[in-house]
């Protein structure tokens, strides 16, 4: 059963009517409050059984709409607020529809509000309005809105700075002369806080520290890309309705029509060839930014003669205000490529600076890789006795740069001991080995290049029976317990029988 509304929503409580659009979720109350149903009847759901008391409709899309004969006329208030979030009176509000053109004018109040109404039926419920604000200074803030827009619409507090004019002065210049360019611009918006670029083509000649001397540095920053520079002029401290004038100082190093342009507003500037050899230096580069002691750094630029004369031109290459100079001799249109070779034995950050170019180079140390030495080559004893052990120290090093491990090999007739050792920088470490031999004889201990002696002996005769003194005691006293345990196990078994 398709359920109609007839009159108005006089059966329904808006409030209690939810919808879904297609893009977002919306309710009936954004769109019908202080708004007339102008219909013969509009079907915006289907549902079984009699409409009656509180209906609640969920998930209706726009899609779902049958409007039929109908329209839906809604109202649009409109505040505009300052930057301290205070109403403006006196701004002028235009709405303009989905073909740009303009179907109603009004002014904010007291309370800086503007109402207007749209009449949305199934020819222009999808399209999109634009509301405009058009402040007393000048200048101009909008807003887009559609059928499922929020009211009130607000125009929140915007900076917007015009430029009044832009000019050049001269008109005409030679290439490598200087010029100005003047801006006048005006904050016509409703806040601070805005950028306004100039866009020149040909690159103009301008630093920081030319820019410093007519606007304060917080304003202005430069950046180069490829043919084209651009100055951001920020304004951080212009107030609504305030004006600057701002004038800069630019030179040209191509001839040809430059285009100016700031905001809407652009003007060209002839620039002519120089009639004297001009020469322009681009393409600054180095083949290395970070090197190693006596490690050759490549710094090259190109060199181009734009003037109509043939010329010499010397290209000075500074290393932290060291000049060193090479002479160029080009002919009109000719370019060359000039290279310089650095080389430092002292560690540490240079500048290397050719004209308006700059860039730093690092000079480090090598690292070296790990390098061991072992020294202080000692034994325990120079004269043992066969089979008895005797402990070798050595001493071991990392003297080289990096961390590493170094084999400590021990020999020592005939035969060889080694022993790993992972080192630090500037670590070192003492090795110890144990060794002992069974024949007797002399032996030479040696670790790497060095040696010490080692004199095997037998046992003397006398070191031999004592050694077999030293051990009978201890002989009959076994004998001895062995007797005793043997007498007691007989008496018991005599006993027992």
């Amino acid at each position: 059963i398709d359920s109609v509304l007839k009159g108005g929503l006089k059966f329904l409580s808006p409030a209690s009517i939810g919808m879904e659009g297609s893009d977002r979720e919306n309710t009936f109350n954004h769109i019908f409050k202080d708004s007339v149903i102008d219909v013969d009847y509009i079907n915006i759901a289907t549902t079984s059984g009699r409409l009656s008391g509180e209906v609640d409709f969920r998930n209706v899309s726009l899609e779902d709409i049958n409007w039929v004969k109908g329209r839906i006329i809604r109202n649009f208030p409109v505040v505009v607020k300052n930057e301290d979030g205070r109403p403006v009176s006196g701004v002028s509000v235009s709405l303009l529809d989905n073909e740009n053109k303009k179907v109603w004018t009004g002014e904010t109040n007291e309370n800086g509000r503007a109402t207007f109404t749209i009449g949305f039926n199934e020819n222009n419920y999808d399209k999109n309005w634009r509301v405009e604000a058009n402040y007393p200074t000048g200048g101009k803030i909008d807003r887009k809105i559609n059928f499922l827009s929020d009211t009130p619409v607000v125009i929140p507090p915007s900076p917007e700075l015009s430029v009044v004019n832009i000019g050049i002065q001269p008109r005409e210049i030679e290439v490598g002369e200087t010029g100005k360019i003047i801006i006048d611009i005006r904050n016509t918006g409703s806040a601070k806080g805005q950028k306004l670029e100039l866009v020149a083509e040909g690159i103009p000649e301008l630093t920081k520290d030319k820019m410093e001397t007519w606007v304060h540095p917080r304003f202005v920053s430069l950046s180069e890309n490829g043919e084209i520079a651009t100055i951001k002029i920020e304004n951080a401290s212009l107030n609504p309705g305030e004006e600057r004038h701002i004038s800069i100082s630019a030179s040209f190093e191509n001839a040809g029509t430059h285009k100016l342009t700031v905001g809407d507003e652009s003007k060209t500037i002839q620039v002519r060839r120089s009639t004297q050899p001009y020469f322009k230096v681009t393409n600054f580069s180095i083949s290395e930014e970070n090197v190693g002691l006596g490690e050759e750094v490549n710094v090259s630029v190109e060199v181009i003669n734009n003037g109509e004369e043939g010329g010499t031109y010397a290209v000075e290459l500074s290393i932290d205000g060291e000049i060193r100079t090479k002479n160029i001799s080009l002919k009109p249109d000719e370019n060359q490529k000039v290279t310089f070779e650095i080389l430092k034995q002292k560690p540490g950050s240079y500048n290397l600076e050719v004209g308006k170019y700059s860039k730093s180079i690092e000079v480090v140390e090598p690292v070296s890789p790990p390098e061991f030495k072992v020294s202080q080559l000692s034994i325990s004893s120079e004269n043992v006795k066969v089979g008895e052990e005797v402990t070798v120290y050595v001493r071991v090093k990392n003297t080289g740069g990096e961390v590493g491990t170094h084999t400590v090999e021990l020999s020592f007739g005939g035969s060889i001991k080694t022993e790993n050792v992972t080192l630090k920088p500037n670590q070192s470490k003492e090795v110890t080995f144990e060794i002992s031999k069974e024949n007797p004889d002399n032996y030479i201990v040696e670790v790497g290049s060095m040696s010490e002696k080692l004199e095997v002996v037998k046992p003397t005769e006398e070191e031999k029976l004592k050694s077999e003194d030293e051990g009978l005691p201890l002989t009959w006293i076994g004998l001895g317990i062995g007797i005793i345990v043997a007498l007691i196990i007989g008496a018991a078994i005599v006993k027992k029988t």
